[in-house]
């Protein structure tokens, strides 16, 4: 019979009967404490399942990141290509404003160069057209034409103009008054009286017409003491112009335009 007398004889026993050892463990240690290794399996089982279900959740969030970054590369070079289109884009709306503003600047002189040759043309038909009208509506008779196509303003009346100009009675007439389209000078059917009559024609009547006529038409009536008529006479004039004629007491006289196109534009 074995004698157990302290813990040294125990453990000299365990090493002589190892089988004993899982019997004095079951007798010391706590059930919870026995599953420990067994717990410890089951537990670095699971963490090394997550470990690789981590690693796999990160491929796939890489691949994902790989592919994105590919897209935002895709839609940099694009961006790049669009940016690029709409500067050229830019350039081109650039150049066909410029080129806009040349066709302006082009039709702006062109329409002025008609505007004068359609002035010019009346200018030149007011002797043989204008005048008969201006003289049928202002209801003259014995009408002389002293400034008109080919017909320049008498030295004497020149001299007469010039005189006031020294006395200080008129300021730039003879000038003013040789420049005009048309000066007539008659009598008026209405009182037998005599009267200046000077016409300022343009294709399209405007300010500076209207201010002209009245200008030199009251020359003539204060070198001469006798009344005048101011007449701006042509193919169009705007509502503002015409008020502006009333005010100045200038009369107006419109007439048809000499040409039309086949869209209904007036032409030369």
């Amino acid at each position: 019979m074995t004698t157990i007398n302290d813990i040294s004889d125990l453990a000299r026993i365990l090493q002589e009967r190892p089988e004993w050892l899982s019997t004095i463990r079951g007798l010391v240690l706590t059930e919870e404490v026995l599953r420990l290794p067994e717990m410890m399996a089951s537990l670095t089982k699971t963490v090394e399942e997550l470990a690789r279900q981590t690693a796999e959740q990160f491929r796939v969030v890489n691949e994902r990141l790989d592919h994105l970054e590919t897209d935002v590369a895709g839609l940099k070079s694009d961006m790049a290509e669009v940016k690029a289109d709409v500067g050229g884009l830019k350039t081109d709306v650039a150049d066909l404003k410029t080129e806009q503003a040349r066709t302006n600047r082009r039709l702006g002189r062109i329409e002025n160069q008609l505007g004068d040759l359609r002035g010019s043309i009346l200018e030149i038909t007011a002797a043989k057209q204008i005048a008969p009208r201006v003289i049928q509506q202002m209801g003259l008779y014995h009408c002389d034409t002293l400034v008109g196509p080919g017909i320049s303003l008498a030295q004497e009346t020149i001299n007469d103009i010039r005189q006031a100009e020294l006395d200080g009675t008129v300021e730039l007439g003879s000038d003013q008054v040789r420049w005009a389209d048309l000066v007539l000078h008659g009598r008026r059917s209405s009182d037998n009286q005599p009267v200046w009559v000077v016409v300022e024609a343009s294709a399209r009547i405007d300010e500076h017409d209207i201010s002209r006529a009245r200008h030199r038409a009251d020359i003539l009536a204060t070198v001469y003491r006798e009344d005048s008529i101011a007449v701006v006479v042509g193919e169009s004039i705007d509502d503002r112009d015409r008020i502006r004629a009333s005010d100045a007491e200038v009369s107006v006289i419109t007439l048809r335009p000499r040409y039309r196109n086949e869209e209904g534009d007036d032409e030369i």
